[in-house]
């Protein structure tokens, strides 16, 4: 098998070559960012791995952990994490020197940025697709100049073998199948909230990569939610990517610095609080957190599909940014899919948000998406499940829905409930009651209840206890009551 430093390159005895030559692809980056691939994205190379030919490595060091991966995939089939790579390479290299080189190659990759791990990876299956495909016609011209008779294989299932390779993107497993990765300790990647009774409750946060839907009406706190998720999330050190169609950049930098500063986002750019709100931005803790975590992807309305947004992000990880999370605000602004397949418009609804979801397994991230409830959540009602507005199916689809209710009164006062109505990998049906602030992107609790029927039994006390309202009449009424009583014209 060629090195992959000189695969595809040729030395012709022309000046002009007859094919352009693939000089400078393969080097020592490319190789290390491909070693990175093999540990990082298992299930995109675990079922291929007997395609990979550590010989193909031009480093002694990268030879030896490609080496060590795919031998310990063939024994227990599961790719091994950089921890248990670091002590496999300890136990299996013997001279001291090699071991050091080897395992700071090892150190090397696993603080790689993200840049051009799409493109490493396309190149890459394309280059081991190219010396399967070599290797296999060599054999049957091979047998053929042998005189053995070809004709009664099966030479086109093989080589659509070969062409999937790096496709297996859905993978049959048995439950006792890889259980090293299932009870692997802290397998189960978890984004905070940084909101702690809400962290707690779903066991440390939203689960990388699931889908949460995320339920308001309009005015509720759908881009609060979605502000507050973001900054949550980068002081946590998780990359984060905030897509929004209707609000403006600045607006949204206005919210996030709201959070930062505790300076409402309508007073940030004022006069009196500029000055302040800029010098607590520059002095703010997290500060190069927020900076390397944060991106900002501003779209027009009704003109980006699910697929569409998928190409912007493979763009945005090509150069280096890699999304922990990707927040969408809010679903009803993304473009449906074309189906002309599909008339009904709940149905395309559903198959939205199902490209949506499969985004998640794609990029391995997490996503937040809002959309629009009812305009029950804007009249103080839980919305549950069956009261979010637009089909079914696309809430059915979410791993995770969070529901956000509050009146007017609610709004004046910085008030509203979060309810979560659905979680597959937790508990869900608590509801709690928040301090929030559009203006101050943050979820604070002021307290939590059970269930529905917990909060509503609160409601019907606190109803019970309050004295009645103060009724203020006007002039023009109070004439109208003391006529309807005045019972001295009564016999007129």
């Amino acid at each position: 098998m060629q090195s992959l430093t000189n695969q595809g390159v040729n030395t012709p005895k022309s000046k002009k070559p007859a094919t352009k030559p693939e000089r400078g692809l393969y080097d020592d980056e490319f190789q290390k960012r491909l070693i990175k691939i093999l540990i990082e994205e298992r299930d995109k190379f675990k079922n291929d791995m007997q395609y990979i030919n550590q010989n193909a490595f031009t480093n002694t060091s990268y030879k030896l952990i490609s080496g060590t991966i795919k031998d310990y995939v063939f024994e227990y089939d599961y790719v091994p994490s950089y921890d248990l790579l670091n002590s496999l390479l300890s136990s299996k290299i013997s001279d001291d020197i090699d071991l050091e080189l080897t395992l700071e190659s090892l150190k090397e990759i696993r603080e790689l940025d993200s840049e051009g791990l799409v493109w490493v990876r396309k190149e890459a299956i394309d280059f081991f697709k190219r010396q399967e495909l070599v290797k296999f016609f060599n054999m049957q011209l091979e047998d053929l100049k042998n005189g053995i008779d070809i004709t009664s294989r099966d030479l086109q299932g093989d080589i659509g073998k070969i062409q999937s390779i790096g496709t297996h993107d859905t993978i049959f497993s048995g439950v006792y199948d890889d259980l090293e990765e299932t009870f692997e300790p802290q397998s189960i990647v978890r984004i905070p909230t940084t909101c702690k009774e809400i962290d707690e409750y779903l066991q440390g946060g939203i689960i990388k990569p699931n889908l949460v839907v995320v339920a308001a009406g309009s005015g509720v706190g759908k881009t609060t939610i979605s502000s507050a998720l973001a900054h949550g999330a980068a002081i946590s050190d998780f990359k984060v990517l905030q897509v929004f169609f209707e609000d403006k950049v600045p607006a949204i930098k206005r919210k996030i610095f709201g959070a930062i500063t505790e300076i409402e986002a309508r007073l940030i750019n004022t006069e009196e609080y500029s000055e302040r709100a800029k010098q607590l931005a520059l002095n703010y803790e997290h500060k190069d957190l927020v900076k390397k975590n944060i991106k900002l992807a501003k779209f027009r309305n009704g003109e980006v599909t699910p697929n569409m947004l998928k190409q912007y992000v493979l763009g945005l990880i090509n150069s280096g940014f890699k999304p922990d999370m990707i927040i969408i605000d809010y679903f009803e602004c993304m473009a449906n899919p074309i189906d002309r397949t599909i008339q009904n418009e709940w149905k395309l609804e559903t198959k939205k948000m199902r490209e949506i979801e499969n985004l998640c397994t794609d990029f391995d991230c997490a996503i937040v998406v809002t959309t629009q409830g009812t305009k029950d959540s804007m009249e103080g009602m839980l919305l549950t499940m069956n009261k979010i507005g637009g089909s079914a199916g696309k809430v059915q689809v979410g791993h995770m829905v969070i529901t956000l209710n509050r009146t007017q009164k609610d709004a004046d006062e910085n008030r509203a409930e979060l309810f979560i109505p659905k979680n597959r990998e937790g508990k869900a049906g608590r509801i709690f009651s928040l301090h929030l602030n559009n203006g101050i992107p943050k979820l604070v609790v002021d307290s939590t209840f059970e269930s529905i029927e917990v909060l509503k039994a609160k409601q019907k006390q606190d109803a019970h206890d309050m004295p009645p309202p103060e009724v203020e009449y006007t002039k023009r009424a109070i004439d109208r009551i003391n006529k309807k009583y005045d019972k001295t014209n009564e016999y007129d």
